[in-house]
């Protein structure tokens, strides 16, 4: 009997020590949405000035960026969003609120305070489709790029002490391996630039690394086409170990997974495999001592919008979810910084679909955890 509930103490100890709330969830307010728009993607948060802004893509529409005080009611920039999106926001150590857009020849854009005047800086390449990571190191602003229809994507960069805001201060520094339509992910960790790629079956697929800001040679070894992975996402530093989530549209039933690297994205340990059809891991966000990962599905059998936390790396928990109904393409593709003391989830909604009726993508909030 003794050994029976030392037994039965240890198999509850991960949800008595890591439990976390389940389904708080608030929404933000109704009119979210513009009228007379389809609003399908919101893919990306940035602190700015101290407001909080959101940028995404209508299905039908340009994009107008949305800005909030309080992270409940949302105003949307006045001013000229070029393309069909925001891909990417970044509020640059320049002063300034950048938007990568996305369209056949995205550009990189710029605002002072993000709710009025816009200004296209430069027009990239009709080869490439929209931006994917803003992040900056040693003084320079870096801008990852997709590749448009399978095209190889690149990187871009700009050394902020000569003026960001002039396009022949941007410069193509890297270009994709044939292939490799783009580093979905990058972190700057230990004096060193990381990413991690799209087309998971193509040889020069996995994880990257730089030194010196403008060579990137692959540095990983696990192979992830065995599981049928298309894609890995949003590469983190969480607990000592880096941690990346995976897209899986190849092998039944579609799971994301999770996986871990201690020796710094070399070899990788799968960690966690989420539910059948939950086929995206597509936003890991590091807040405090907690994990937090956000997942997207392409498939109705699949949810999306649902949210995992850990704080150990080992015992993944659902925390909640948000989600729109039925649809072919749902879930979160970003999670905001800490804002007043909440973090936010951005969703993609469901299409137009008859029968089904649109939706706009709430923000959807979950206290801090401390």
């Amino acid at each position: 009997m003794k050994k029976l509930i030392i037994a039965l103490i240890f198999s509850l100890l991960p949800s008595m020590v890591f439990a976390l709330p389940n389904g708080v969830w608030e929404q933000g307010n109704s009119n979210f949405g513009i009228a007379g728009s389809n609003r399908s993607t919101v893919h990306s948060w940035a602190i700015h000035e101290g407001k909080l802004f959101v940028g995404g893509t209508y299905i039908t529409n340009t994009m107008s960026i949305l800005y909030s005080s309080d992270g409940v009611t949302w105003t949307s920039s006045t001013g000229t969003i070029f393309g069909t999106g925001c891909r990417r926001l970044h509020s640059a150590s320049d002063g300034y609120l950048y938007c990568i857009t996305s369209a056949s020849s995205p550009r990189i854009t710029r605002s002072d305070t993000g709710e009025g005047a816009w200004t296209s800086i430069i027009t990239l390449p009709s080869t490439l489709a929209y931006g994917r990571w803003c992040f900056e190191w040693l003084g320079y602003l870096y801008v990852s790029v997709k590749g448009d229809n399978n095209e190889t994507g690149a990187v871009y960069r700009c050394l902020l002490s000569n003026g960001c805001g002039t396009s022949g201060n941007w410069a193509s520094i890297y270009t994709m391996p044939t292939g490799i339509e783009m580093f979905s992910s990058m972190l700057v960790h230990g004096g060193a630039i990381y990413a991690t790629t799209s087309n998971v079956p193509d040889a020069d697929s996995g994880i990257y690394k730089s030194i010196d800001g403008t060579t990137f040679n692959k540095i990983s070894t696990t192979d992830f086409n065995v599981a049928g992975y298309q894609l890995l996402h949003s590469l983190v530093f969480f607990n000592g170990a880096f941690y990346i989530g995976t897209h899986n549209s190849n092998n039944s039933p579609y799971r994301g997974a999770i996986y871990k690297s201690t020796d710094y994205g070399v070899t990788w340990t799968k960690m966690f495999d989420f539910p059948d059809y939950e086929q995206e891991a597509y936003r890991l966000s590091v807040v405090d001592d907690t994990l937090f990962i956000g997942l997207v599905s392409a498939y109705t059998q699949g949810k999306g919008g649902i949210f995992y936390a850990t704080r150990d790396g080992i015992n993944f928990i659902k925390i909640g979810d948000f989600v729109y109904g039925s649809s072919d393409y749902t879930g979160t593709q970003d999670i905001s910084p800490p804002f007043n003391g909440y973090i936010h989830a951005a969703s993609v909604t469901p299409e137009d679909i008859p029968g089904i009726p649109v939706k706009w993508p709430i923000s959807a909030r979950i206290p801090v955890i401390r």
